[in-house]
C-alpha cells in the first residue's frame, strides 16, 4: 500500500501576528514556544483563537530570557522548550530559577499546562525531574488535562496557594473537519473495506511500544485486521499479517484519510500522562484502546472504551477484541457527541481566557 496524493482536508492555522495596540486592562501573554514548534496545532489554535484585544498573546523563547518586555502572564508548555528541546545542565536549571523568579517580582503570574510528568527521551533523569519540579513549584496555576494529573499534583506540591485547574485538550474543530465517510479513505489509502483496521497514530518512543502493538495485534484473534501504522520505523520488529507500516512523521493532509479509515485507534503508549491521540480518536469517533495510566484512563471508561494494563500487556489483545465486539454490536459510539460538547475550541479557550481573568485579578 502506497498513499496518494490527496487533496488538503486541513486548515492549517498560522500563527496571527498579535496586535500592536491592546484596551486598557488587557492581559498581555507570552507563551513559550519557538518558532520552529509552533507548527504544533495544540499551540497555534490556542494563541490564535486566544489573541484578542483583551488577551494580547505572543510566543518566543528570547523575550523571556531577555525580560525587556513586560508581560501579566508567563504560560509554559513543554519545558524542553526553554533549551531547544534538551534536558538543561544543572547551572541552566539554576539560571531558569532564578529568571522565573525575577518575573514573578516584576509582577508576572506563571502558568504551566502540565502535557508530561517527565520528559519522553531523557537520558538524565534526575535533572529531567529538577527541572519539571522546579516549574510546578515556581507555577501560580497548573493546568491539568485531567483529574488523575490535578489530583497526583495536589498530593505532592501541596502548595495551597496553587491554583490547579482542569482544562481538557482541545479538539481540532478549527483545522479538520470529520467529513470523510470510511470507504471513501480507504479506496484512497488502498485498505480493503472488509477489513478491521487498526491505528497506531504518531511516534514509536521505545522498543517496548513497537513490541506492545505487534504481540497485541498477532494475538488479536479475527478475520481481516489490518494494522495501520503510518509512523513505524523499527524494520526489525514487524507485525505478522495484514499491515501497513510507514516511517515517518505523517503529514497533517494525511491525518483525517488514516482516522477515518481506522475502526479502532490503539493509544500504543505504556509512559504517559496525556495523550493528543485520544481527542482526535473522540473527534473522529472511533473506539479507543489505550493504556490504564495518566489521564487516559478516566476518559475512556467515562465514554465505555477500553483500557488495557500497562503491567500485563497481554491484557491489550483483549481490549483489541472488546473494541472489535463493541464496533460491531451496533450501539452508537458517542466519542464525537461527547467532545464537541465538551471539548471544543471554543470552549477549551474560554476556559483559558476565564483563568487568565482570574489570575491577573482582572475580572
Amino acid at each position: 500500500m502506497q498513499f496518494k496524493n490527496m487533496e488538503n482536508n486541513s486548515q492549517h492555522p498560522e500563527i496571527q501576528h498579535p496586535q500592536t495596540t491592546r484596551m486598557a486592562g488587557a492581559i498581555k501573554i507570552l507563551v513559550i514556544c519557538p518558532n520552529r514548534e509552533v507548527v504544533n496545532p495544540f499551540i497555534s489554535i490556542l494563541i490564535n483563537e486566544i489573541n484578542s484585544d483583551k488577551f494580547i498573546v505572543t510566543y518566543g523563547i528570547r523575550p523571556f530570557w531577555s525580560m525587556t518586555e513586560d508581560y501579566d502572564i508567563i504560560h509554559i508548555h513543554w519545558l524542553e522548550m526553554f533549551f531547544k528541546g534538551r534536558i538543561p545542565e544543572e547551572d541552566e536549571i539554576e539560571m531558569l530559577s532564578e529568571v522565573l523568579k525575577k518575573w514573578k517580582q516584576k509582577g508576572a503570574r506563571i502558568i504551566y499546562t502540565r502535557h508530561d510528568k517527565d520528559n519522553h527521551y531523557s537520558n538524565n533523569k534526575i535533572r529531567s525531574q529538577k527541572l519539571f519540579n522546579l516549574v510546578k513549584r515556581e507555577s501560580d496555576a497548573i493546568v491539568h488535562l485531567g483529574e488523575y494529573s490535578r489530583t497526583e499534583t495536589m498530593n505532592e506540591l501541596n502548595l495551597p496557594e496553587q491554583i490547579n485547574m482542569i482544562i481538557p485538550h482541545h479538539i481540532y474543530d478549527t483545522i479538520y473537519r470529520n467529513t470523510m465517510d470510511r470507504k471513501t479513505a480507504r479506496s484512497l489509502l488502498g485498505i480493503d473495506c472488509k477489513s478491521v483496521v487498526i491505528l497506531t497514530f504518531g511516534y514509536f518512543r521505545d522498543k517496548e511500544e513497537y513490541i506492545l502493538v505487534k504481540e497485541a495485534f498477532e494475538q488479536l484473534d479475527i478475520e481481516n485486521k489490518f494494522l495501520l501504522a503510518p509512523s513505524w520505523r523499527n524494520p526489525k520488529i514487524v507485525p505478522q499479517g495484514n499491515v501497513f507500516l510507514g516511517h515517518d512523521e505523517v503529514d497533517e493532509d494525511m491525518l483525517p484519510y488514516c482516522f477515518a479509515a481506522a475502526d479502532i485507534v490503539f493509544i500504543q503508549r505504556l509512559k504517559i500522562l496525556n495523550s493528543g491521540n485520544l481527542p482526535m480518536a473522540f473527534f473522529f469517533n472511533k473506539v479507543v484502546v489505550g493504556p490504564n495510566t495518566g489521564n487516559i484512563r478516566e476518559f475512556l471508561d467515562e465514554e465505555n472504551n477500553f483500557s488495557f494494563d500497562v503491567n500485563d500487556t497481554s491484557t491489550a489483545s483483549k481490549s483489541l477484541y472488546k473494541a472489535v465486539l463493541r464496533m460491531n454490536n451496533g450501539k452508537t459510539i458517542n466519542n464525537e457527541k461527547f467532545v464537541r460538547e465538551h471539548w471544543s475550541t471554543s470552549q477549551i479557550v474560554e476556559q483559558y481566557r476565564s483563568l487568565y481573568r482570574k489570575i491577573v485579578k482582572n475580572i
